[in-house]
């Protein structure tokens, strides 16, 4: 697994660091550099990382994921198809990580499959959660999978063979998700689209971390027994997870902070990341109940 860790900048320096897990298909240089100094610039060290399947993290080689319609019917229908790993299997890959740094406890911050992955380290992993921060997620429940009409042609698309169409269809998608309000700076994305396609081709992963995501079962019972402060950030114009997905999760969790952003999507735009570190920093400053 490729990591990269930031020393915080500011005193008081905290005793555990933040891991930010990113989203489906996300290189972990995708982290806006505002982000990463506003959380640092709050005392904390912040470590980011590739996802397994992505960026410089390892690929599984050799195994096919089943398309996303056949998983989704056999969810549907309740019955269970092989893929070739779950989001429990990322979730622990993300201890593993803090196993190797020598990290007994951290925050755990993920945006969109990140907050997935982060919802199930605070499940099986409580004692390595010193809080959970949810950000533009869902629990796994099939009815939040139902996505905004406009963005189910980019999330089914195969990736084109034409690197150069495949960086335009990446480009687009990434402006789809913006807002009016919180549009997608376009040359930036392009600048971000080109640096990951340079940083590591191989796109060989994503369907698997797709496919991953669909066959994870809902996560809602497990969600109800969580004694770990909890934030969740969503915003209520999000096209690819709906909003409603964020108010659920939000009434699941015990005692979790619901901040809901208005006009807010799905993208990561700079003028929210003073925001989004505020938010996180509060929430990392709570402690779990006796």
């Amino acid at each position: 697994m490729w990591y990269e860790s930031f020393a915080p900048t500011a005193e008081p320096k905290q005793d555990a660091p933040i891991l930010l897990i990113g989203g489906f298909s996300m290189q972990a240089t995708h982290w806006p550099d505002s982000l990463i100094q506003g959380l640092t610039g709050r005392g904390f060290r912040v470590i980011i990382f590739d996802n397994r399947d992505i960026g410089l993290s390892d690929r599984i080689q050799g195994q096919r994921a089943p398309s996303p319609i056949k998983l989704g019917v056999s969810r549907l229908l309740n019955r269970t198809l092989p893929v070739p790993y779950v989001l429990d299997d990322m979730a622990d890959d993300a201890v593993s990580l803090l196993d190797a740094l020598e990290i007994p406890e951290a925050h755990i911050v993920g945006m969109s499959m990140g907050g997935m992955i982060a919802q199930l380290i605070a499940i099986r992993h409580p004692e390595r959660t010193r809080t959970l921060c949810s950000w533009s997620s869902m629990t796994g429940r099939m009815d939040e999978m139902l996505i905004h009409p406009k963005m189910v042609p980019g999330m089914l698309r195969k990736p084109d063979p034409d690197p150069e169409v495949r960086l335009k269809e990446s480009a687009a998608f990434w402006t789809a998700i913006g807002t009016k309000r919180y549009p997608t700076d376009q040359a930036r994305i392009r600048e971000l689209v080109f640096e990951a396609a340079e940083r590591a081709p191989d796109i060989s992963g994503i369907p698997r971390q797709f496919a991953a995501i669909l066959a994870s079962p809902s996560r809602r019972p497990q969600l109800k027994k969580l004694n770990v402060p909890t934030l969740i950030l969503h915003g209520t114009k999000d096209p690819l997870v709906p909003f409603r997905a964020g108010k659920a999760a939000a009434a699941l969790i015990p005692g979790a902070m619901f901040h809901v952003i208005e006009d807010y999507g799905h993208n990561l735009p700079e003028a929210l990341m003073d925001e989004a570190a505020t938010q996180i920093a509060a929430n990392a400053s709570r402690v779990k109940a006796a």
